[in-house]
């Protein structure tokens, strides 16, 4: 009998400014609101839940759903024919979304860490970089209002995605995109950056080298060095441009490299189990740069 597994990706949330309580207020005024994501592809949160006896975990769920549009033509199958719009299916199309797929979420407050099940119960799949999109979308100014803070997603990377992007023979270009940290990373490198940002009351830093030519490529100072590392965490993006060992120029880029946690079920464990698991042992994990 084959194994029964989840798949998850983890979700770096980072608000500015950074009061206390505002991850959980901001998904709490994100629920319910819908956006459209892909197409014709939209998206919901549930209301957040705490999990009882886990300080600072609430989980939600994100339902995804196809829109149906009455206002346009329908084709009718019998003889491929355009059709109008059944008047009979205006009121299901309102009241229901079609191809329906529901997948849980655990926020973790302590961390800032949201982790998206990628495969649920129905064996229905979300891939990472939709999961990103989507709350790219919820948590945008045109759902939670102008006035709210301002709020950058950015999909956790592999630990060995800057390795990857860095791992040319011969590095031509190297562009770092390094996001404001939050203020609870307390650490040497994130704060070194933090700090730098907020003095220019910059919210994010875009560095890029290119290689001089005759060169055996791009050797990125410590400061560069630094920077790479933050945005790798989580806090941004790297993206390279170089020759592979058969001599290949390709690019490269952290956003290839998504950390994907994949979870074997335990015997009568549920899925919203295996989610709160996965979250649990993110945290037990987390170890900003």
């Amino acid at each position: 009998m084959a194994e029964e597994y989840t798949q998850a990706a983890l979700l770096n949330v980072v608000a500015t400014p950074h009061p206390e309580g505002v991850y959980e207020r901001l998904l709490r005024s994100a629920a319910y609101n819908v956006v459209q994501y892909w197409g014709s592809e939209h998206a919901a949160i549930s209301p957040l839940r705490k999990v009882r006896n886990q300080d600072g975990f609430f989980d939600f769920s994100l339902s995804l759903w196809i829109e149906i549009n009455p206002d346009e033509p329908t084709i009718r199958k019998e003889d491929l024919a355009k059709a109008n719009f059944p008047r009979e299916g205006r009121e299901f199309s309102e009241a229901y979304g079609i191809n329906g797929r529901v997948f849980t979420c655990v926020l973790d407050t302590q961390t800032h860490v949201i982790t998206v099940e990628l495969k649920n119960e129905d064996g229905k799949r979300l891939s990472a970089g939709r999961a990103e999109l989507i709350f790219q979308n919820l948590l945008s100014p045109l759902v939670l209002g102008a006035d709210a803070e301002d709020v950058e997603v950015t999909l956790i990377p592999q630990d060995d995605a800057l390795d990857y992007v860095l791992g040319f023979n011969r590095l031509d270009r190297l562009e770092i995109l390094v996001k404001l940290p939050n203020n609870d990373d307390i650490t040497t490198e994130t704060n070194r950056v933090l700090g730098r940002l907020r003095e220019m009351n910059a919210k994010s830093e875009k560095s890029v080298l290119s290689r001089l030519a005759g060169t055996d490529g791009i050797e990125p100072d410590e400061e560069h060095q630094t920077l790479a590392r933050v945005a790798a965490a989580g806090n941004g993006k790297v993206e390279t441009v170089g020759l592979d060992e058969d001599g290949e120029k390709s690019e490269r880029s952290t956003r290839e490299k998504p950390k994907i946690v994949r979870y074997i079920l335990q015997r009568g464990q549920s899925y919203l189990g295996a989610i709160r698991s996965v979250a649990r042992q993110a945290r037990d994990d987390h170890d900003p740069i």
